[in-house]
């Protein structure tokens, strides 16, 4: 009987470790990219009101971020009071770090951040498949572990979805307004206290 029981368990865990996939239609093969335009102009200089929420804590203050070269992002988070938190530069292979307020120099939060803004900013986005989301289309890169979600109507890209084979890890949500305009990033993380809100 107690074997019954351990092996009816196992099953069950087995079976609940699906891998992650979101909702959509009729997945094709595709070899194509999603192209995130957001912090592609170069004379463009964006200002956000940031604001990063982190295992209670929360830090406030102004998010710079502007292209300055062919692949290369620079961005900027200082405090309300005007303290430099963060300097970064970053481009598709590389990322690094000009500056750090000594509480976030940390490898696991470097690595966090890292990868949280090297999605955000990347231009070119290969994808190998594509799916009917409803009124968006979706599209996932396999090698990266990243779905893209792209409004039908507008072309906009709306959401970035990082995961791992068995769990979603990171929503990246983008809104515009009705001139294309990027208004508002929320960073949300699914596995750690942390949420990063970037507004125009």
């Amino acid at each position: 009987m107690r074997y019954l029981i351990i092996s009816i368990l196992i099953l069950l865990s087995l079976n609940s470790c699906k891998p992650f996939q979101l909702d959509g239609q009729n997945p094709t093969v595709v070899r194509e990219s999603v192209i995130n335009n957001y912090f592609a102009d170069y004379k463009k200089e964006t200002l956000y009101r940031g604001r990063i929420e982190v295992y209670g804590k929360t830090i406030t203050g102004l998010f710079i971020a502007k292209r300055i070269g062919e692949q290369e992002h620079r961005m900027v988070f200082t405090s309300d009071f005007g303290n430099t938190l963060f300097d970064f530069t970053i481009t598709d292979t590389s990322f690094h770090v000009n500056y750090v307020m000594e509480d976030l120099n940390k490898k696991i939060i470097l690595n966090i951040l890292k990868n949280d803004f090297t999605t955000m900013l990347r231009i070119v986005n290969p994808v190998d498949k594509k799916f009917d989301a409803g009124t968006s289309w979706g599209f996932k890169s396999e090698l990266d572990k990243r779905y893209f979600i792209v409004n039908k109507e507008d072309g906009q890209l709306s959401q970035i979805v990082l995961f791992s084979k068995y769990k979603r890890k990171v929503d990246l949500n983008f809104t515009s307004d009705e001139h294309k305009e990027l208004k508002q990033i929320e960073i949300i993380h699914h596995n750690i206290n942390l949420k990063i809100s970037l507004t125009h």
